[in-house]
């Protein structure tokens, strides 16, 4: 193999692995859950990744802080 082809191959094989590991990065999303009727905070429910079991309970204010893939859903859930 001349050195060519391995300098081809080797190009390929980082852009694959530099692709994998960006589709695999998180985000942190925040937010403030409120009741619907009332518009006061929320405290307690929670919010889930969907299809995951990562999920948290909004604190005394209503808020959250969750980590997801960008193209994640959120499901939240008032008890």
């Amino acid at each position: 193999m001349n050195l060519t082809k391995l300098g081809k191959i080797l190009t390929v094989l980082v852009a694959a692995l530099w692709s994998v590991s960006i589709s695999a990065q998180s985000i942190s999303v925040s937010g403030t859950v409120t009741e619907k009727s009332s518009g006061y905070p929320s405290l307690g429910a929670a919010v889930m990744v969907k299809g995951t079991t990562n999920g948290v309970v909004t604190d005394i204010d209503g808020n959250y802080t969750i980590t997801a893939k960008p193209d994640a859903i959120l499901i939240f859930q008032s008890f």
